[in-house]
């Protein structure tokens, strides 16, 4: 017999994936791994008991994979358990036939890659990314960082002109898209905002050679993030 996940459970679960989403963001969400995985059972439980809600719970725990594989890659460094949720993210991305899922889940890839300093797969991920994410309308935030980040692994790999002027495009293309969208706000995915794509924009330019270039919008990022988000604090740092 299915049974049915009332409104409110579903609107709570969707709160607790912001909420630690939230708190990854300020470097405290490695303390709720448990907790964590305790919300993600529970939504599986509720898949298979309520199949006609199926597709909206596959959505919520998309999220949760998605936060399980930035805490495990950015906090411990623990490159099995995240690639193990960045595999089950991208398995609920293909179930429910998302692009906009498989772009954010490419993008956690590529975000995972870097960590690991592997700058070729990085890239391979974030083209993809691109490819998924460009026709969408929807979700700028996304799509700016997808760009932004995408810039970056060619900044980094591609020593020829032509990736080096694709590097800066796309750099100018996050931008224009953030700064056309100013006020609208879509954090499911990713916090991408002024200050974090200035940050991005330092990443590219180190990268294409610049340094004193990318230190003068290092230090207009220190005064676009909020204090509070100490992990980006600390990277420009």
């Amino acid at each position: 017999n299915s049974t049915h996940v009332s409104p409110e459970t579903l609107h709570l679960y969707r709160n607790a994936s912001l909420i630690y989403g939230e708190q990854h963001l300020t470097n405290t969400a490695q303390g709720s791994l448990s907790e964590l995985a305790q919300w993600t059972s529970r939504i599986q439980t509720d898949i298979k008991q309520s199949p006609e809600q199926r597709v909206e719970l596959l959505d919520i725990l998309w999220a949760f994979h998605d936060l399980l594989a930035k805490v495990y890659s950015d906090d411990f460094n623990n490159w099995e358990q995240a690639l193990f949720y960045l595999n089950e993210e991208m398995k609920v991305a293909n179930a429910l036939n998302s692009d906009v899922l498989r772009a954010a889940s490419l993008y956690r890839s590529g975000q995972i890659r870097f960590a690991q300093r592997q700058y070729h797969m990085a890239q391979i991920d974030l083209d993809g990314a691109v490819l998924f994410i460009e026709p969408v309308q929807k979700y700028p935030q996304l799509k700016s960082a997808i760009f932004a980040s995408t810039s970056l692994a060619h900044a980094i790999v591609s020593k020829d002109e032509k990736s080096r002027t694709y590097a800066q495009k796309l750099i100018a293309q996050s931008g224009d898209i953030l700064s056309s969208t100013q006020g609208t706000s879509d954090p499911r995915f990713v916090k991408f905002d002024q200050g974090k794509y200035l940050i991005e924009y330092a990443d590219t330019l180190i990268a294409l050679g610049r340094p004193s270039a990318a230190i003068e919008i290092l230090d207009d990022a220190s005064e676009q993030i909020d204090p509070s988000l100490r992990r980006r604090q600390a990277y420009i740092t």
